[in-house]
């Protein structure tokens, strides 16, 4: 199940069309946000094993950086001032985590996590 999945807790429940636009916060704090990024990438980590997606160790190096360069330059994320640094920062940090987990997993599936 992702970030972004949507359960019905009433499974005749019918889905409408909203008219207009809906300003949606989904941050309650950064404590919040990072325990909703680190299960999220958890998840990532599930699906890469199930999928049988193998990762370059060299991918974690430089992961953080441009991903925090396309959300803070592309994403025009510099816009929203330190809070968008901040966000920027923490996608940095996610998608680093995402192959520092799955690196993880391999080097203690090998036996090596002792090191």
């Amino acid at each position: 199940m992702g970030h972004d999945d949507v359960i019905l807790l009433d499974p005749g429940a019918r889905v409408k069309l909203l008219r207009g636009f809906i300003c949606h916060h989904s941050l309650l704090s950064l404590t919040h946000l990072l325990e909703k990024r680190n299960f999220e990438t958890d998840m990532q980590l599930r699906r890469a094993l199930e999928e049988g997606k193998s990762y370059s160790p060299w991918r974690m190096v430089g992961a953080s950086t441009l991903s925090f360069l396309k959300l803070y330059i592309i994403g025009r994320y510099f816009l929203y001032g330190f809070w968008g640094f901040i966000h920027s920062v923490l996608y940095g940090n996610m998608r680093f985590l995402k192959f520092a987990k799955y690196y993880e997993y391999n080097v203690r599936r090998k036996g090596e996590g002792n090191r």
